[in-house]
């Protein structure tokens, strides 16, 4: 089997692994604190420092600790080509988590959340498993490796002068602290002070004051602003959406009684204009009588209460019918 695939099983069979060891060092809060005898950058990273030496001890890597600043482990006791350069401390975590940002949690999106899984300690542990897969699949190197540990990048990296002030850098370094694949070196740093200034004022509202972040390499989650005479103009606002809210609701009870006065005219106009209410008034009032069961009686009244509905030509025929039979019936009674 070639390297590459032994080393593709290798990986895929340690991944449950390679997950627990991130979340050893990601449960450690490794936030710079007040330096202390063996922690010169605080117990948090000291703590991180001897977890992750720890972890590289049971992998069979020999290890040294550099002032209580700086750690290692070395692939092979041939000179270091290459240095791998990583850190353990991390910025405080911050607002706005879902999760507890010291326990890594991996959710169905397919990342791993946790301070320090992704700046730096996630790298780190991938990079200690890289040299942990080439020491047990037996693959020979023609020269050695260092892995080195820090505990001060995000500060200032403070901590590097207790490692190379006893060692050369090698011929190559590396860090996994970047993007991917590869990044050819930082050029440096840009950390200016902003300052702005103008006429003073009185106007309303202003801004009088704008507060935002904690630290200098962490982009803020939020800021705030003081804006003085803003409260003034609010109630305003709101007096001025309580007045409308008044209007609209009178206007609403007005439509709604003109409804009502539309839905009584309506049903008045209906029940006038029925079929039923005119056979009632014909035969009720004018004690007609239909000549067929299924006869519409139309009627012709002066009754301005009422309407004059048209007849049809077979109306008509009927009505003429029952024009002739009374009169008929007049001319006869006694």
């Amino acid at each position: 089997m070639e390297i590459k695939d032994r080393i593709s099983q290798w990986v895929d069979s340690h991944r449950a692994e390679l997950l627990r060891d991130i979340g050893r060092l990601v449960a450690v809060k490794s936030v710079r604190g007040e330096p202390a005898e063996g922690a010169p950058f605080g117990p948090g990273p000291r703590r991180a420092l001897d977890e992750a030496l720890a972890l590289c001890g049971e992998y069979g890597f020999e290890t040294k600790i550099y002032g209580g600043a700086v750690g290692a482990a070395f692939f092979s006791g041939k000179p270091s080509a290459l240095d791998i350069l990583g850190h353990l401390d991390v910025v405080g975590e911050g607002e706005g988590w879902d999760t507890d940002p010291y326990t890594a949690t991996e959710k169905d999106d397919g990342c791993l959340y946790g301070r320090g899984t992704d700046d730096d300690k996630g790298p780190v542990v991938i990079a200690l498993y890289a040299m942990r897969c080439l020491k047990e699949l037996g693959v020979e190197l023609s020269h050695g490796c260092r892995l080195i540990m820090g505990t001060d990048e995000e500060s200032g990296s403070g901590d590097l002068p207790y490692f190379y002030k006893d060692n050369a850098p090698a011929p190559n370094t590396v860090t996994p602290d970047t993007g991917f694949p590869v990044y050819n070196t930082e050029k440096g740093r840009w950390a200016p002070d902003l300052s702005a200034g103008w006429a003073k004022s009185d106007a309303l509202p202003r801004v009088a004051a704008l507060n935002g972040g904690f630290r200098v390499n962490v982009i803020p989650g939020d800021a705030t602003a003081l804006v003085l005479g803003l409260v003034v103009a609010l109630l305003y606002s709101q007096a001025t959406i309580t007045e409308l809210s008044g209007e609209i609701e009178s206007a609403r009870q007005e439509l709604v009684a003109e409804q009502s006065t539309y839905d009584y005219l309506s049903g008045q106009m209906d029940k006038i204009t029925s079929t039923n209410n005119i056979a009632a008034i014909a035969e009720g009032r004018l004690g007609l009588v239909k000549a067929d069961p299924s006869q519409i009686t139309y009627l012709d009244l002066e009754d301005e209460g009422l309407i004059v509905r048209s007849e049809s030509g077979f109306s008509k025929l009927l009505s003429s019918f029952q024009t002739a039979a009374l009169s008929l019936i007049g001319n006869f009674d006694p």
